[in-house]
């Protein structure tokens, strides 16, 4: 898995303190990723998707003294990132991408 990261020199002084951009953990089910975000609000971060590609973008509102950013990371052909879901609780940003089922090995009956 591959990420880009879009962001201004200040970000990259402040990502160290408060931001985790590779928390991507592999389940056999999905994968999940894992940001810190604290001081966003789920109207302040937008997470998208293109083909493999998932997008993480933070804009905060007026007020909030957070430095936007934005992060694309690129899936396995194995990841429906169509079925994604995302849930932020407690500062943390959670991005789920269910996996292909794995093709079952069918045994064929000789007659």
């Amino acid at each position: 898995m591959y990420y880009t990261l879009k962001s201004s020199t200040q970000l990259a002084k402040e990502l160290n303190s408060y931001l985790t951009l590779d928390m991507w953990k592999e389940a056999e089910e999905a994968f999940k990723l894992e940001l810190d975000v604290p001081g966003f609000s789920k109207n302040e971060i937008t997470v998208t998707s293109k083909g493999n590609i998932v997008c993480v973008t933070a804009a905060p509102k007026q007020g909030n003294k957070r430095t936007p950013f934005s992060a694309e990371y690129k899936l396995p052909n194995s990841a429906i990132v169509s079925e994604s879901a995302a849930l932020l609780e407690d500062g943390v940003l959670t991005v789920t991408v269910p996996k292909k089922e794995q093709g079952k090995v069918n045994v064929i009956p000789i007659k």
